[in-house]
């Protein structure tokens, strides 16, 4: 495998943090209401997007485990930023970085789903 040089790794990593701060600036702002519903930002799901009771209640829902995928990709994004001269390692802390993001996102709209569709048994 080719060494895929710092320039390379550090551009990664802060691709990585950046997508990882942004999520996180997102679901804090929808959890606590700041950001409504919208055609942008947010689960934007059927479910989700139904009242704006479902859209509070589905991001409140989303906050923790979303959050805790961008801690985990922003740490591990952190880590493979200097591993220019280690492809192997570099690579594997990419797919990690991108996996924990992927994680907290996909789980997080998982419960906002469930979430929102409480709301709406409950109307």
């Amino acid at each position: 495998m080719e060494n895929p040089g710092y320039t390379v790794t550090v551009v990664l990593s802060l691709v990585m943090v950046v997508a990882a701060a942004v999520t996180a600036i997102v679901a804090v702002r929808t959890a606590d209401g700041r950001i409504g519903r919208n055609e942008f930002a947010g689960i934007r799901m059927t479910s989700t997007r139904a009242s704006d009771e479902a859209w509070l209640a589905a991001h409140q829902a989303a906050r923790r485990p979303t959050l805790q995928g961008c801690a985990i990709s922003g740490v591990l994004a952190l880590a493979f930023a200097p591993l220019g001269e280690n492809p192997v390692g570099f690579v594997v802390l990419l797919a990690l970085s991108v996996l924990a993001l992927s994680t907290g996102v996909g789980y997080g709209a998982w419960v906002a789903i469930r979430a929102a569709r409480e709301v709406a048994r409950a109307s």
